[in-house]
């Protein structure tokens, strides 16, 4: 690994992480903040990409092979 990543944009604990499958930059993160934050290793500091809401706290991620869908 020759680079490092330091998310520190949630509020609460990270519960899953997953990186997109076809996107090798971009990686997801859910909180029990209620947030699931989209990530791009290239941009600079500590901004998500996209921030989605919920109503409830979330506990997994999971993204389909062709990386057009997320489940949460």
């Amino acid at each position: 690994m020759k680079k490092s990543l330091e998310i520190k944009a949630h509020n609460d604990w990270v519960e899953d992480i997953v990186w997109h499958p076809t996107r090798e930059t971009q990686l997801v993160t859910t909180s029990k903040d209620r947030t699931v934050k989209i990530w791009d290793t290239n941009a600079k500091g500590s901004q998500a990409l996209q921030v989605e809401k919920t109503k409830e706290e979330n506990i997994n991620l999971a993204i389909s092979p062709d990386g057009n869908y997320l489940g949460v």
